[in-house]
């Protein structure tokens, strides 16, 4: 009996060391993915030729017998255009090669390019191209390659994040948005914190230190830098807003006016110049306010407010 245990235990040890060893040499029968491979392919040499190469860094897409190359070269052309920026003076690209048929597949590489932008030099939603995407942030996160982009042109910053994934049989770029984070972005934002901050101060009653927060937004609007940033219509409407609450009337016609004159598409100036002009017994002005209100397309619950107003007034 002994015997047999013994037997059994040397067959199937015997079976699991042929088995390793076969599963070696299948493994072994797959390179790795070197740039050598990449060198005969026609679409790759095009791309590179007379051009100084910068960066070349591969990976394996997860899950996938695909190896995606991320080449960079420096730019020959347009150069009169170039900025300090690293995307206006490269030119990148993704070539996808397939280790089962040995070569590029000129089909996936077009897609996954046309996808991320690749060429885009001077377009901040897609980064200025793949030119200002990092060596260091293209890498794998799990089962996705990621791309960390950052690209500053002129005033404006963008920061954008993507991620490329094998999904049931088909490579899928995932982009996860798009943010500018510039000088005049974060202005804007402080602008707009600004303005939140004032309309709760005036919707708990105290209009006063309202205004005095949107006189100061009002002030960095027409003479302070980055005028478009933040909201300023509405920092604008709500001020007028605030002094004709307070019965400030020619201080309201002024800033409404202004509003009505820079953000003619503005629809709550002008039932706001309405109330305005109907407090002053302007009632021409207010009516023909009134009127264009209804005009730009409002709710009905708005148009029943005004059509009341042009009843009394008339």
């Amino acid at each position: 009996m002994k015997l047999l245990h013994i037997k059994t235990f040397i067959l199937l040890s015997l079976f699991f060391f042929i088995f390793s060893l076969f599963v070696s040499s299948l493994f072994a029968q797959q390179p790795n993915f070197h740039f050598g491979l990449l060198a005969s392919q026609t679409s790759y040499s095009s791309f590179i030729k007379g051009k100084k190469l910068l960066t070349a860094r591969a990976l394996n897409l997860p899950q996938s017998n695909y190896w995606l190359a991320f080449i960079v070269v420096e730019r020959t052309e347009e150069q009169e255009l170039w900025s300090p920026d690293k995307a206006d003076r490269t030119s990148a690209k993704i070539f996808v090669y397939d280790m089962v048929n040995k070569a590029v597949n000129e089909k996936l590489t077009t897609a996954v390019n046309a996808q991320l932008g690749a060429d885009k030099y001077y377009e901040p939603n897609f980064c200025g191209g793949l030119g200002s995407l990092e060596e260091k942030d293209y890498k794998l996160v799990g089962n996705k390659i990621t791309l960390i982009q950052y690209y500053a042109p002129a005033t404006e910053r963008s920061n954008c994040a993507t991620e490329i994934l094998f999904q049931n049989g088909q490579i899928v770029i995932q982009k996860l948005g798009t943010e500018d984070t510039g000088l005049e972005a974060s202005t804007g934002k402080e602008r707009n914190l600004l303005n939140q901050k004032a309309l709760a101060l005036l919707n708990a009653g105290k209009t006063q230190e309202a205004i005095l927060i949107w006189e100061d937004l009002y002030g960095e609007w027409r003479h302070g830098a980055f005028p478009k940033a933040g909201n300023p219509q509405e920092m604008l409407n709500n001020l007028g807003f605030a002094y004709w609450k307070l019965k400030m009337y020619a201080e309201a016609e002024k800033i409404l006016v202004e509003c009505k004159k820079n953000f003619p598409q503005r629809k709550s100036v002008y039932v706001n110049l309405g109330d305005l002009y109907r407090d002053m017994k302007k009632k021409s002005e207010a009516i023909a306010h009134y009127q264009q209100f209804i005009s730009l397309g409002v709710t009905d619950p708005q148009k029943n407010y005004a059509t009341a107003e042009i009843r009394k007034l008339k």
